[in-house]
């Protein structure tokens, strides 16, 4: 699957070609798209249709990899994800990529047969961080749940 980046300050528009690519090639250390012409922000429009015949219109903003356990094969991730070029990320998207081309195989990427990635304690604490960083939860938030446990 391809996925177009759009810059939101010259306009152009690159492609990664697979989600390798986008987050290595595509990102700024914080996860956060950006241009490779001129380092703007930028985002990738993905249009889909629901189970209920309704469509899921959202803007990738940022692409974040987590470590595991399984190494650089099995790799969780997440979108940050607005719902205009320009709007703060508001969701998270969960996915995970397997990539086997090292040993001959293919890069595989989704959910899998077993679900959602599973994220342990580290992988929780970094996701907070990302969160907090790019603004989808505010230290009140984390303070209130923390306080009502």
């Amino acid at each position: 699957m391809s996925y177009p980046v759009t810059c939101n300050r010259c306009g152009d528009t690159n492609t990664a070609w697979e989600i390798v690519d986008l987050i290595k090639n595509h990102t700024d250390g914080h996860g956060n798209l950006i241009c490779q012409i001129c380092g703007g922000d930028a985002y990738v429009y993905r249009e889909s249709t629901t189970q209920d015949g309704g469509t899921w219109e959202r803007y990738i903003r940022g692409a974040v990899p987590f470590r595991t356990q399984f190494g650089r094969r099995f790799v969780p991730y997440i979108f940050l994800v607005s719902y205009s070029p320009r709007g703060k990320p508001k969701d998270v998207h969960f996915n995970y990529y397997k990539d086997l081309r090292p040993d001959g195989g293919t890069l595989k990427h989704g959910h899998g047969p077993g679900g959602a990635p599973v994220f342990g304690k580290a992988q929780i604490l970094k996701l907070l961080e990302h969160a907090l960083s790019h603004q989808v939860l505010s230290r009140k938030d984390l303070v209130a749940v923390v306080s009502s446990g």
